[in-house]
Order: structure tokens, then C-alpha cells, then sequence
């Protein structure tokens, strides 16, 4: 395992942590899936078949955009 895939899931296992301990649900999903997609394509490609590793990564993505629509729709009201 290269240094960079365990040392983007550390960085993803401690964001998750800080926002759910934080109770922001939305990025802690978005980096969950990130983390499981970094998991089941780097480190166990075998587990998983090919198109539900990719539907993780958009599910993310797609949470991301979520995200960022509702922080700048918050933005603009307030």
C-alpha cells in the first residue's frame, strides 16, 4: 500500500470522526464514502465489483455538491 492511500485514510477516518463529533452529518457522509471508496478501489479492489466501487465515489461527489449548494444558498439569505 502506497503512503499516499493510508495516509489519505487516516486524513479521511479523522475528518468523518471530527464532523460526526461535531454533528455535521453532511461532510461526515461525504468523507465516509470517500473512505470507502478509497478502501474498496486501493486497498481491497477485489471486494467490491467495479461499478458499485464508481457509484461510491459519485455518491460522494454528489454529497459534496449538495454540500456546497447549501452553504452558499445559506450565505446569500443571511
Amino acid at each position: 500500500m502506497h503512503f499516499a492511500t493510508m495516509l489519505s485514510i487516516v486524513a479521511s477516518t479523522v475528518a468523518v470522526a471530527t464532523f460526526t463529533w461535531q454533528k455535521q452529518w453532511l461532510p461526515s457522509l461525504i468523507f465516509a464514502f470517500s473512505l470507502s471508496y478509497i478502501i474498496f478501489d486501493k486497498v481491497f479492489p477485489a471486494l467490491l465489483p467495479e461499478p458499485l466501487v464508481t457509484g461510491l465515489s459519485f455518491i460522494s461527489l454528489l454529497l459534496a455538491m449538495i454540500f456546497c449548494w447549501q452553504t452558499f444558498s445559506r450565505k446569500k439569505v443571511a
